[in-house]
C-alpha cells in the first residue's frame, strides 16, 4: 500500500490510497501524519473523486479498504471544529 497527500493551492488536500498487492487490503491516513494535530481542531470533509461521492466529515483517521491493484483518490477540505453541521 501506498499513501500520498498533497496540499493543493487553495488549502484542500489530495489524498490518494494505491495497493499494489494482489489482495485487497485496508488503508488508513492519521490525520496527525499530514499536520492535523488535535489541538488544531480541525476535520477534514471527504469527497471521493473516482465515485463522485461526498464522504462527509471524519475525524483524526480515515479508513478505506482499497481492492487489490487498485486506487482511491480524494480531495479534502479543512473543517474547523467551530463549523460542524
Amino acid at each position: 500500500m501506498h499513501v500520498l497527500v498533497k496540499f493543493l493551492s487553495n488549502g484542500d488536500l489530495a489524498i490518494a490510497f494505491f495497493n499494489m498487492g494482489d489482495v485487497p487490503e485496508k488503508c488508513a491516513v492519521d490525520f496527525w501524519d499530514i499536520g492535523l494535530s488535535l489541538n488544531s481542531r480541525c476535520n477534514l470533509n471527504f469527497y471521493d473523486c473516482i465515485n463522485h461521492k461526498d464522504l462527509g466529515i471524519q475525524k483524526e483517521v480515515f479508513a478505506k479498504t482499497v481492492p487489490s491493484h487498485g486506487c482511491s483518490v480524494y480531495r479534502c477540505k479543512v473543517v474547523p471544529e467551530g463549523e460542524l453541521e
